[in-house]
């Protein structure tokens, strides 16, 4: 398997911020083994803790947020995602 070492390593988003994973996890194409589609951050289970504490405690905020809010968060997050698909 052909792996670029070099490629970035995307982390994880835990509490406004990006960490690094307790291992990291190639995501391989299995159409074709040796191409290595990205490399991942993978949590142990205090990371996932960590996040699910995080969200818990974001969410009163954000089930008391105007559905306008919601909307722009959400479209801002839709459209991010096409961008990266595009490139």
């Amino acid at each position: 398997m052909t792996t670029a070492l070099s490629a970035e390593i995307h982390k994880n988003y835990v509490a406004g911020a990006w960490v690094e994973g307790a291992k990291i996890a190639d995501d391989i194409n299995p159409s074709d083994t040796n191409d290595v589609v990205g490399r991942f951050a993978h949590g142990d289970a205090v990371q996932a803790d960590a996040a699910v504490k995080a969200a818990k405690e974001a969410f009163p905020a954000w089930s008391h947020s105007t559905i306008q809010l919601r909307h722009d968060v959400l479209k801002c997050v839709g459209d991010e995602l096409l961008a990266r698909k595009a490139a």
